[in-house]
């Protein structure tokens, strides 16, 4: 994984980059009203993105998309921008968190954190369990 020289943009990526499976992805971003108009060609990081986001502004990650849409991530915000996160697979939370991926809730069933993912981590508040209210 290519990271950053944003901090809390790399945990970000680094969580994005351990999911395993083709999921749902809702963030809340730290932006301007005009960020959410994808149709104005000099929203430059909304047109970044505007590939992988539905009609409810979520994100669709498939294993096929996600080094790309890591990347698009990575050259498109900085710290601050992405301030928390939501993984939805089949209607079930599978991921969740909060404060710049300070704290961290994922179901290892569905993410696998390698020794890189948790150096990128740090000390970061991160609860491994199968249900995530």
């Amino acid at each position: 994984m290519n990271l950053t020289q944003y901090e809390y943009l790399n945990k970000i990526l680094a969580v994005v980059d351990a999911c395993q499976v083709d999921c749902k992805i809702s963030f809340s971003f730290n932006l301007p009203a005009e960020f959410y108009d994808l149709s104005n060609p000099e929203n430059k990081k909304g047109q970044a993105i505007k590939k992988y986001v539905d009609q409810n502004f979520d994100f669709s990650l498939t294993q096929e998309n996600k080094e790309n849409l890591i990347e698009d991530l990575g050259s498109s915000f900085v710290d601050g921008e992405i301030c928390h996160y939501l993984f939805i697979k089949d209607s079930i939370k599978i991921g969740e968190g909060f404060d710049n991926c300070e704290i961290n809730y994922l179901n290892p069933k569905y993410f696998h954190l390698t020794a890189e993912h948790l150096e990128i981590l740090g000390d970061v508040y991160l609860h491994l369990t199968e249900e995530i209210n």
